[in-house]
């Protein structure tokens, strides 16, 4: 099962739900993932597509758009921001803060708050505590996960950085179509004729079938 980031990563938590018993690795970059699979280098992908508080990752859906792999897993997974920096830092050291643009999205009014703080983009939440971790650099933190200050030696500065309820949803692709014994949900992607009502006439198809 492949992710991207590093140990810590919210797609690595999520990818350990979704395959207990899963050899879990890392790529680093989203677009890894999709070639392995498509190499038949992997079995399952484990990608986010959507969070509740910054809306959908539009990288991953051009992704899909683009690759012929079948969704075949879906969860929700709660995420629980926390600034995280070196054990002997303060949040009054802090002068920059790394993440994934998407963390920066979902915590901006917190990182509006703070004064004379640069926040840098980088390629995964994880990645960016790994970083504040092998730097002998208190100024520096990370917004990742509270389990990235557990596997990176780091302190939690502050967990309070965004909305309670923010949650992602992680999708599993593979090379192969595959049917949970459970499932009850499928993913469509297509495109329609630029004409008046093309999409009337598709989505009427699910009305007159009683689909949701």
């Amino acid at each position: 099962v492949l992710c991207q980031g590093v140990k810590g990563a919210y797609s690595g938590i999520a990818a350990s739900k979704m395959f207990e018993n899963g050899d879990i690795s890392f790529c680093q970059s989203w677009n890894e993932i999709f070639e392995a699979l498509e190499c038949r280098e992997a079995d399952f992908g484990v990608l986010p597509v959507e969070n509740s508080l910054a809306g959908s990752v539009n990288e991953v859906y051009d992704l899909l758009l683009k690759h012929n792999l079948y969704i075949c897993k879906a969860l929700r997974l709660g995420i629980n921001h926390c600034l995280l920096g070196r054990k002997d830092a303060t949040i009054d050291d802090i002068v920059e803060i790394y993440s994934h643009p998407q963390a920066i999205s979902q915590c901006k009014s917190y990182l509006d708050s703070l004064s004379d703080v640069r926040v840098i983009p980088l390629a995964n939440t994880a990645v960016a505590a790994k970083m504040v971790a092998d730097l002998d650099d208190n100024t520096k933190a990370a917004i990742a996960s509270p389990e990235c200050a557990t596997t990176y030696g780091l302190k939690i500065l502050d967990d309070k950085l965004h909305h309670k309820n923010n949650s992602t949803r992680f999708i599993a692709i593979s090379n192969k179509i595959f049917t949970s014994p459970n499932a009850n949900k499928i993913s469509l992607v297509f495109h329609l004729p630029h004409c008046t009502g093309s999409l009337y006439r598709t989505l009427g198809k699910f009305a007159s079938l009683d689909l949701n």
